[in-house]
């Protein structure tokens, strides 16, 4: 990453964190397995639910920033 732009490397970064934090609910159901689409739907339903759609959301709204930074 040390050629990309700052802003790139930024937005990248903390797309990453962003995953590395779900991990908070996901290491909560070690038993659950399978495509990650499913699994998500599934956690969406669970007790774990609101605090759950909040770190996704996170995930989405880095995402945005990823595309961002590589328009510019």
């Amino acid at each position: 990453m040390r050629n990309c732009p700052k802003t790139f490397s930024k937005a990248f970064q903390d797309h990453v964190n962003a995953w590395n934090a779900i991990r908070i609910v996901t290491d909560r159901y070690p038993e659950k397995r399978g495509e990650m689409h499913l699994l998500f739907k599934e956690l969406e339903q669970s007790k774990d639910s609101v605090e759950f759609k909040k770190l996704q959301g996170n995930i989405w709204a880095t995402w945005t920033e990823v595309e961002r930074a590589t328009k510019k």
